[in-house]
């Protein structure tokens, strides 16, 4: 964890440099890495629980590493600091792995034990809350590009004027369905008001939709938060209450128990 925090964290010497040959701590981090990965491929850990943590900080370290491998082969001088900025965060995110990771060192403790064990579990009932929501922010981001279309009532001219030949394709997506993604996303967090999902005409210029259109945006903003923070995140806090009870029982804690003995 030392030299993961000395290379990409806190770097004692600038990232950008004339030349892309390791210093000392970075070669120090590389002997760590090439033992960690020598044990893992004698020793392969258990990867129950916290385990595959273990497995993730040496992956996403070897990444680092094959990125500046990368740029010390074949990328040019000039996308240098690009690639070592890349490269540090690949080493942070290992970082992070490997504060949870204590987590496991613990799992001797009485209280430490179980925790890590209930962590490891949750993590798998966030990862299938976090797929059903995104099928509902999908769907309501695309609701949102659909309400964006801009239209206007014709005039006989301009019906006329209709009949000339249709340059250009997608003129009438003005909302990138991206964008709306992610409003919706930290909608659930309570970073985005129905009016950042509305797309509005320049000044002085003449509006996309009629202004009674505005109440829809206010309607299906209001179902989707409904839906995603009142039925979504309380279906979470069930999932994640009925896997704590469950480790928690007496069966599995003895059961824990004659695994670890």
């Amino acid at each position: 964890m030392l030299f993961l925090l000395i290379v990409g964290i806190t770097p004692p010497y600038p990232v950008v440099r004339y030349s892309l040959l390791p210093y000392w701590y970075e070669w120090i981090l590389l002997v760590w890495l090439s033992g960690l990965l020598l044990f893992e491929l004698t020793n392969p850990s258990d990867k129950s629980g916290l385990g595959w943590i273990k497995l993730s900080v040496l992956l996403f370290s070897i990444f680092g590493v094959g990125v500046h491998l990368l740029g010390l082969l074949f990328i040019e001088r000039t996308y240098w600091p690009t690639l070592m900025y890349c490269r540090n965060q690949l080493f942070a995110l290992s970082f992070v792995l490997a504060c949870v990771q204590i987590l496991d060192f613990l799992s001797f403790h009485h209280l430490f034990g179980p925790w890590a064990i209930i962590i490891g579990n949750l993590m798998k009932d966030l990862a299938r809350f976090l797929a059903v929501l995104a099928i509902f922010v999908f769907g309501f981001s695309m609701q949102f590009v659909a309400l964006n279309q801009p239209f206007q009532n014709l005039t006989p001219g301009e019906i006329r004027r209709l009949k000339a030949p249709y340059r250009g394709y997608f003129k009438d997506v003005i909302m990138n369905p991206l964008y709306a993604f992610e409003l919706l996303f930290f909608a659930v967090f309570g970073q985005t008001t129905y009016d950042e999902l509305l797309v509005k005409a320049l000044p002085n210029h003449i509006p996309h939709r009629p202004s009674w259109t505005d109440n829809l945006f206010k309607v299906v903003f209001g179902i989707y938060m409904l839906v995603s923070v009142v039925v979504l995140i309380n279906l979470l806090i069930a999932m994640m209450s009925d896997t704590y009870q469950r480790i928690q029982s007496p069966t599995c804690i003895s059961s824990m128990a004659k695994a670890a003995a």
